[in-house]
């Protein structure tokens, strides 16, 4: 018996048997799942503090008046108005930029070693044009060694942390 096991009947459809698998005892399965995606806007807005106005931002904090500003007040009272001050400057000298929701295009099992070692893989296949050549035959081995590691390491971590997760 082959299962398929969802918490929202509805979203499996046309469940199809499609023969034994290979030498197992285990039958092919094809459903079709039911879902809706909404697209929503993975962009946001960041300060491009590159291309900030320091100059006109370090002449107006040099003309704030900070020991009559801050003199009376509490420290937390000091630390919230020292703070207003700065973002009003941060918000008038440093414009915005529209960036994108993630920041890596990496799977999450990737690690840095793994997209290095491809990296170099190509670089190396494209100084000498030709995979039968021993480094490139080397560092395509690498490159597969590290991803299959990595891979391997996020499911055993996985595997580990299914209890507190």
């Amino acid at each position: 018996m082959d299962l398929i096991i969802s918490n929202e009947p509805d979203t499996v459809d046309a469940v199809r048997n499609l023969g034994y698998f290979a030498s197992s005892d285990h039958d092919i399965l094809s459903f079709d799942i039911n879902i809706s995606v909404t697209e929503s806007s993975a962009r946001r807005r960041v300060l491009d503090y590159a291309k900030g106005d320091y100059i006109s931002m370090r002449n107006e904090l040099q003309t704030v008046d900070w020991n009559s500003i801050l003199e009376s007040l509490p420290v937390v009272e000091c630390w919230k108005t020292f703070r207003e001050i700065i973002d009003s400057v941060k918000t008038k000298y440093i414009p915005t930029k529209s960036v994108s929701g993630s920041k890596t295009k990496k799977p999450v099992w990737m690690t840095y070693k793994a997209p290095k070692s491809v990296k170099r893989k190509y670089r190396v296949y494209s100084k000498y044009n030709s995979r039968d050549h021993s480094a490139c035959v080397a560092a395509a081995k690498k490159a597969k060694t590290d991803i299959k590691n990595a891979k391997r390491n996020f499911e055993y971590k996985l595997a580990q942390n299914i209890k507190k997760d």
